[in-house]
Parts: structure tokens; sequence; C-alpha cells
């Protein structure tokens, strides 16, 4: 028998299993935010020594390595490559322009819980 969605949005393990699942989330927004901030030092830093901000080489050797990463963890290796060509990308775009920082701070981020 199939449930509605009335149904599902009061079904309590659905809703833990969501939450579990909106925690995760924000853990990678936050943890996108620290490599841009990572890149904009690694970005002043060779500004700083005159080395070129841009390593082609080093990029494509993150992809291959990004790639089989994401596969031992049962990931397509398609979506391992967009994702990461975007991350890349992005990061290139922030480093690039001013910071903009939170008016607010949000709230620390606990581990999502380890089931049995």
């Amino acid at each position: 028998m199939a449930l509605d969605r009335t149904t599902a949005a009061r079904d309590e393990v659905v809703w833990a299993i969501r939450e579990q699942i909106g925690l995760v989330d924000r853990q990678i927004l936050e943890l996108v935010a620290v490599r841009f901030e990572r890149v904009r030092e690694l970005w002043r830093h060779k500004a700083e020594v005159g080395l070129p901000l841009v390593d082609p080489e080093r990029e494509a050797f993150l992809r291959r390595r990004r790639s089989m990463e994401g596969i031992d963890r049962g990931l397509d290796p398609a979506f391992v490559a967009r994702w990461f060509e975007d991350l890349v990308a992005e990061g290139k775009r922030a480093a690039a322009r001013p910071v903009v920082r939170p008016r607010a701070a949000a709230p620390p981020l606990a581990p999502p819980p380890v089931g049995p």
C-alpha cells in the first residue's frame, strides 16, 4: 500500500532521515566555504612569491585522484568529474573576488549519527 506525501511527512523515520540528510548538506556547504578560503590563502601566497595562480598539471592530477576516490566510494565517475570541475571553477571565482562575511555565523555542525 502506497502512502501519500502527508503520511510520509509525518512518519518519524522519514523525518529523522531527512534531518540527517539536511545536516550532511550543511556540513558540505561549510566544507566548501573552508575550501574556498584555503584557495584564497593559496592565491595570496602565490601572488606574494610570484608563482602562477593556476597550475593545470596539479588540477589534472587532482581530477584523476578525486575520480578514483569517488569510484572507491561507489560514486558515478561522471558525477564526480562534473562536481569537481564546478568546485574548482567556483573556487577560482571565489578566490578572485572580495570576501563577503555573513552577518551571523551558522550554528556549529555536529557529525551525522553513525548507525548500527
